[in-house]
């Protein structure tokens, strides 16, 4: 599926993806069906996926066409070989370093690992920046850790709010500005 393409020629560049959906909605294109485009466009490879926040607290979620953000990389792969391997090898390795937890305590609804707290290897909890505090909290998984354990996360956990506090910015990212018609999906190609 070619979901992505250029509006106009020389136009270019990446799109917030609210914008994407904006536009969608004009051509009657339901914000569901618009997310399901990106994010199938996404694993494709066809869209290369962008932050351009200058804060590591703050994500400015912006969408390329992969080809044009990454000129210089090889998308001339067997998709179909390729995609079957990987999705193979995650969930494979995912036992390696989960150690029996469930999934839900390492990684979000759509699969995305979540900040995690590791020893030997294993996850043993995951961390958060807390904004109000302005400081790394970890929830550790209890009978995973021993008070040595929990002393030690503690004092990285302080280590990381130290160095976080240096990149932080309050308040919300303001939307990117884009050039009318650099990029949309069209409703034609998003398939149900």
């Amino acid at each position: 599926m070619e979901a992505i393409a250029r509006a106009g020629p020389g136009l270019h560049g990446p799109l917030h993806h609210r914008d994407i959906e904006d536009r969608l909605a004009q051509r009657g294109v339901s914000t569901p069906r618009a997310r399901l485009a990106l994010k199938l466009s996404w694993e494709r490879g066809d869209i290369a996926y962008l932050n351009a926040s200058d804060a590591w607290n703050r994500e400015v979620r912006t969408f390329a066409l992969t080809k044009q953000a990454y000129p210089e990389a090889d998308l001339g792969l067997d998709r179909q070989h390729a995609t079957a391997f990987l999705v193979e090898a995650y969930f494979e390795t995912r036992p390696r370093y989960l150690g029996g937890l469930p999934a839900r305590r390492a990684f979000n609804r759509i699969g995305e690992v979540l900040p995690t707290v590791l020893h030997d290897g294993q996850v043993i909890g995951t961390w958060a920046w807390d904004e109000a505090g302005r400081r790394v909290t970890a929830s550790l998984v209890r009978g995973r850790t021993t008070p040595e354990i929990r002393t030690t996360a503690k004092a990285d956990a302080d280590r990381l709010t130290r160095v976080l506090r240096q990149g932080w910015t309050s308040g919300r990212p303001a939307r990117t500005t884009m050039i009318p018609g650099q990029m949309t999906l069209l409703p034609e190609q998003i398939q149900a």
